[in-house]
């Protein structure tokens, strides 16, 4: 139990890390602040999910949502 509490709270950090500097990246080039953050969120929501969606085909990983 704790070692789930442990792993989705790294998962959480990590793209919670990836989209501040996605954002800050993107406020750099562009003009509309409001669409930085809506662009980074996207993104990082994107490459989680494609994260989890290539994890699904590692060996010795459980199915279904843990």
């Amino acid at each position: 139990e704790l070692h789930l509490i442990v792993r989705k709270t790294a998962h959480f950090c990590i793209f919670a890390l990836e989209g501040f500097l996605l954002g800050l990246a993107m406020m750099q080039t562009l003009s509309k602040r409001w669409l930085s953050g809506v662009l980074a969120t996207v993104s990082c929501a994107v490459v989680a999910v494609l994260n989890e969606y290539h994890q699904s085909f590692s060996e010795g990983r459980p199915y279904g949502c843990t």
